[in-house]
């Protein structure tokens, strides 16, 4: 017996632009409830829409809209809700971000290799090396336990070498974190975990 559905739409990006909850009337479906996503020119979602179906038209709930910086860092998230009149602010969320040390050491570099950060468990900053053989465009990203981007630690082509990066937490909540190192013949994720 049918229940309830939902229907999911993407732009040419592959990026979700709108989430559709529909129960089952007894003889066709009824809208409920749908997500409206927009995206910015790199793909960064910039707001998140909830509406309700109020009988014949969709009506506002609530909202949130994101903010980032020149390496699309999250920075800003703002949390509103519709009153019937004008959107309310209900909380605002604000991270900062900062690349405090990049290294390269000299030498001759074998294969590429992602190394376990230290320390590790750490509280609040932990360093994470990396090498590559060959010259190659390298992005080292860190994400949540649910996939979500944190932030972006290289982006960029570098030459043969190791590197080592410092990765400051000191806005982050303790748990597990992932970073993840990607090259165009290469691709490693390591886990890390924030005790504070």
């Amino acid at each position: 017996m049918n229940d309830y559905k939902n229907s999911y739409t993407y732009d040419v990006d592959n990026n979700l632009t709108e989430k559709l909850w529909q129960g089952w009337g007894g003889t066709t479906w009824v809208n409920s409830y749908k997500n409206l996503y927009t995206y910015d020119g790199n793909n960064n979602q910039t707001e998140l829409l909830n509406q309700l179906w109020n009988v014949s038209n969709w009506v506002n709930d609530s909202k949130y809209s994101f903010s980032y910086d020149e390496n699309n860092n999250q920075i800003g998230e703002i949390y509103q809700v519709w009153n019937g009149f004008f959107w309310e602010n209900i909380h605002k969320y604000l991270s900062a971000y900062t690349l405090t040390e990049v290294e390269k050491f000299d030498g001759e570099v074998g294969n590429y290799s992602l190394f376990n950060n230290y320390p590790n468990p750490f509280n609040s900053t932990t360093t994470i090396k990396y090498q590559i053989p060959e010259i190659n465009f390298v992005t080292l990203k860190v994400y949540d336990v649910l996939g979500n981007e944190i932030t972006t630690l290289v982006n960029e082509e570098k030459p043969i070498g190791s590197y080592k990066v410092e990765f400051d937490a000191t806005f982050l909540p303790s748990g597990i974190y992932f970073y993840r190192i990607q090259t165009s013949s290469f691709v490693e994720t390591k886990k890390m975990l924030l005790l504070k």
